[in-house]
């Protein structure tokens, strides 16, 4: 019987193993920080299978999602379980992952995933990216979804997203989302150090294969792969030359997205629609990003988060790549 079972095993693929249990890592944050090509380099992995959708949304609190337009298709209301419908081609014995930028600011969410982690031994990482170039990078985004005006200057910018209170418009908050660490520590709290797993968007920029082979080893799953992986930057910003064929494609898109992604076939036609419309209208529509920086506002904004910047690092209890 021994023997049987040892062939079967040894006919899978290299990279293949046989978990216990089934695993997921919820990729918690945050945004313009690199979670899209996080997420990618992970389900590219023979051990790992990701959510139909990148962003589901599913443990983000119900207020949240309707302030920044970001409904889930299942509700968690009727039970952490239904977070397992957004995988519907898993592989068995395979990693489960998904990635939502917005929960680490969802003050509810710790507690929903430790109840679901609780079911479901799995943990949470998130990457964060210097708070400096992060304000900067929201800045050309934000014209590139419309959600701030074109001809908005990068000091109107940091002047309306310091005083910005509200959670409507995820640009101007770009400012207030650049303090990491009392939301952090919430986690650390809630989850405990063995199921928050914190990165740094720099060091995944700076070297890659380094970055994945480490975060491999974390999760258990084969490092080799990443040996000789072509490292590809995903969802980048860009500049948009029609802000209404935006507004049209994204609306198509949420649309979509809303009435059709409950079924395995409506999945597989928007893959198929990713890479032929999607692939299209990003051709038309979006050209090279033309920054033009004004650097005293970037010596404010390094003064500004100086100090979040050192009790990160003494909450984390190591030194970050920002300068």
């Amino acid at each position: 019987m021994e023997t049987d079972r040892l062939a079967i095993l040894g006919s899978y693929p290299k990279y293949i193993t046989v978990m216990t249990k089934i695993k997921y890592v919820i990729i918690g944050g945050i945004s313009k920080a690199g979670t899209t090509s996080l997420f990618e380099y992970l389900v590219n992995h023979p051990q790992v299978s990701g959510s139909s959708i990148k962003q589901t949304n599913f443990f983000l609190d119900k207020d949240l999602q309707c302030k920044l337009k970001l409904k889930s298709l299942y509700d968690y209301n009727v039970g952490l379980e239904a977070f397992l419908k957004f995988f519907p081609f898993a592989k068995e014995n395979t990693l489960r992952v998904e990635a939502t930028p917005d929960y680490l600011y969802s003050p509810n969410t710790p507690k929903r995933l430790r109840e679901f982690f609780d079911l479901y031994p799995g943990k949470v990482v998130f990457i964060l990216r210097d708070p400096v170039t992060r304000f900067t990078s929201f800045f050309y985004y934000g014209k590139q979804q419309g959600l701030i005006p074109q001809e908005m200057s990068l000091l109107d910018f940091y002047q309306e997203s310091k005083s910005y209170m509200e959670d409507f418009n995820p640009c101007l908050m770009a400012y207030k989302t650049g303090f990491y660490c009392k939301h952090i520590n919430k986690y650390l709290e809630t989850l405990g150090t063995d199921r928050v797993l914190v990165l740094c968007f720099e060091d995944m920029k700076r070297n890659p294969h380094e970055f994945m082979s480490t975060l491999s080893t974390n999760l258990s799953i084969d490092s080799s792969f990443y040996a000789t992986y072509n490292f590809q930057i995903k969802n980048s910003t860009t500049q948009v030359r029609s802000q209404y064929l935006g507004e049209i494609y994204m609306g198509l898109r949420a649309w979509y997205f809303q009435n059709f992604y409950k079924s395995k076939a409506g999945i597989l036609t928007a893959r198929l629609l990713r890479s032929t419309i999607s692939r299209f209208y990003r051709w038309v529509n979006h050209a090279p990003l033309k920054k033009n920086l004004e650097y005293e506002i970037l010596s404010r904004l390094r003064d500004d988060y100086r100090e979040e910047v050192a009790n990160l690092e003494s909450l984390l209890g190591r030194n970050l790549p920002w300068k």
